[in-house]
């Protein structure tokens, strides 16, 4: 569509220079706020400046299902929050056995079926036809990548707070909430 003309004539009509600008879906929502799925505030309206690449892939990569009412937000696009943890799902996937492979357990051997990276567990279906979950640190495969730093904090079970990792988390999140809660009362 062409608004060149109603450019000209809002120009001459207010006396001053008129710019008319696209903007995109996420500008969009960004200008009506709102709240996301998660129950908060649009990130786009609240702290999110900068639109960055969101793809299908990274809705793939942590197994979110494909659904697109599941996967869209507000402005209709993927959300931008898929894109916050998918660094982190990629590099811990490859610390963890592939679907398919063959490890061993406290139970017997048996053959990957599940994986749940938040937990840093697997599970396994066993030669008996019973599946188990199974933390990854407990596990033995052929092919076991050696653990990084990145990976220590799932020794305490993935986030149950023992370790130095999940210490540092809370005490920032207990800061936040802290923070929070006296701009509310006006400290």
């Amino acid at each position: 569509m062409d608004f060149r003309g109603l450019v000209r004539d809002l120009a001459s009509s207010f006396h001053t220079r008129i710019e008319l600008r696209q903007i995109s879906a996420r500008d969009h929502a960004k200008l009506l706020s709102g709240v996301g799925p998660c129950g908060k505030t649009l990130c786009c309206s609240s702290w999110l400046t900068d639109f960055g690449v969101v793809s299908i892939k990274m809705a793939k990569e942590q197994g979110l299902p494909l659904n697109p009412g599941k996967i869209s937000g507000v402005c209709g696009r993927l959300m931008c929050c898929l894109a916050y943890e998918n660094d982190e799902y990629v590099e811990t996937k490859q610390e963890m056995p592939a679907y398919g492979e063959i490890v061993g357990t406290s139970s017997g051997p048996g053959r990957v079926v599940g994986i749940n990276v938040p937990k840093f567990s697997v599970d396994v279906m066993l030669e008996s036809g019973a599946t188990v979950q199974a933390p990854v640190k407990e596990l033995d495969w052929k092919g076991r990548p050696e653990p990084t730093k990145a990976r220590e904090h799932h020794a305490c079970g993935g986030g149950n707070g023992s370790c130095e990792r999940c210490q540092s988390r809370k005490a920032g999140a207990g800061a936040s909430t802290e923070q929070s809660s006296r701009s509310n009362r006006g400290d």
